[in-house]
């Protein structure tokens, strides 16, 4: 009797102790990728050597740029709940804020003669994530466990960053700053189209630490396209030297502020047209209508980080 009395008491321990392992986990991770599936940059790498005599071109070297904005580092957290010991969601929230991204450079030089015309176009993309996913795992307790996420990205908050800078000594830009050491610096932020949806896809393995805790590695391949919506220019300075020439507040709605379209017609207030016309009736105190980019997000990369049973 006292034999099956201690049998059932242990029975009841472990039926407890199983009953209050909890389906619930929470996440906490960072990671790196690179870029991948690069598409066409909207401008070009270009190096112009001049006659100073006749200004005719000596030698021009062109080269095409591709790329995405994928290649970056995140962070997140996220919370979990297994189904069972194969099948779970999981809903995560992760930053990510993309490396510098070349999208058009020129170089102008006159032969034998100091100074050069440099045009420098750079950005870098942010945002904020939801990520929905559905994972699948072996299950396996006591050791690494393999496991696949395949997920959804809900960008919530973002935007793209547009970094140009031009040193201009030949008043290229403007003729009435010839011969002087003429700076331009300018910086716009593209807001995006929502909602945008992606995917994500990642393969990874889980080591438990312990029983509540363990460390994950996986390789993740993301992609993702964001249109741009409206732009916005925060910065705008015109300096020679230390004297500032002109600053932000110093240019008008229609320069620092723009509408992006699919289509432009000539009944809208676009400034230039893609030919290098100029629209007379464009009106400066309007935000200006332009052609709608979009940026490619993709990338592949690798996350590491904890998960905490509850």
């Amino acid at each position: 009797m006292k034999k099956l009395l201690l049998t059932l008491f242990a029975l009841s321990v472990a039926f407890c102790l199983q009953a209050q392992e909890s389906p619930f986990y929470l996440k906490a991770t960072g990671g790196f990728s690179f870029s991948a599936a690069k598409t066409e940059q909207p401008g070009i790498e270009s190096y112009t050597v001049l006659n100073p005599e006749t200004m005719a071109p000596i030698s021009i070297t062109e080269n095409g740029l591709y790329g995405s904005y994928g290649g970056g580092f995140k962070s997140g957290v996220a919370a979990g709940y297994m189904f069972n010991k194969i099948i779970g969601v999981e809903l995560g929230l992760n930053y990510f804020q993309s490396g510098d991204q070349l999208r058009e450079k020129t170089s102008v030089t006159l032969n034998g003669a100091p100074g050069e015309f440099l045009f420098e176009q750079t950005a870098y993309a942010r945002a904020l994530a939801l990520i929905p996913s559905l994972i699948m795992t072996t299950g396996n307790e006591s050791g690494p466990a393999p496991y696949a996420r395949f997920s959804f990205v809900v960008p919530v908050w973002g935007d793209l960053v547009i970094n140009t800078d031009i040193q201009d000594p030949f008043g290229r830009v403007n003729p009435q700053l010839a011969g002087q050491p003429a700076v331009y610096e300018r910086q716009d932020k593209i807001d995006p189209v929502k909602p945008q949806i992606g995917f994500e896809g990642a393969m990874g393995v889980l080591f438990p630490i312990s029983s509540r805790v363990g460390f994950f590695a996986e390789a993740e391949f993301r992609t993702l396209t964001v249109d741009g919506a409206t732009r916005e220019t925060t910065k705008f300075n015109v300096a020679v030297g230390s004297e500032q020439l002109q600053t932000l507040e110093d240019f008008p709605v229609g320069v620092t502020q723009g509408i992006f379209h699919e289509t432009l017609t000539s009944d809208m207030n676009v400034h230039e047209f893609e030919n290098g016309a100029e629209n007379p009736n464009f009106n400066p105190n309007q935000a200006a209508d332009e052609l709608k980019p979009f940026a490619n997000i993709n990338g592949f990369g690798f996350n590491f980080g904890l998960r905490f049973n509850l």
